[in-house]
């Protein structure tokens, strides 16, 4: 049985997502301003219910823990800008 069979709204999200390439548009997490995300970020929290995960991601981002591994880690200054 293929995977769109078993999780149909899964290869929904999937082929919408695929659509969210190369836009300018970004949005700002309302609590850590640092945190910036795209488009396909937004539709993924708005149609999964996932707006637990840019919770949770922006609840790391800055910390110390993050700031350390986002200097031992290759594309740091993407990581970081911001902060």
């Amino acid at each position: 049985m293929s995977q769109s069979s078993q999780h149909p709204f899964a290869a929904e999200l999937l082929a919408e997502l695929a659509h969210f390439t190369g836009d300018c548009e970004r949005y700002q997490h309302g609590l850590n301003r640092s945190l910036i995300y795209t488009p396909g970020v937004q539709h993924l929290a708005e149609k999964a219910g996932a707006y637990w995960l840019i919770d949770a991601i922006a609840s790391h981002v800055g910390s110390t823990a993050f700031r350390r591994e986002a200097r031992e880690t290759r594309g740091s200054e993407i990581c970081t800008s911001g902060g």
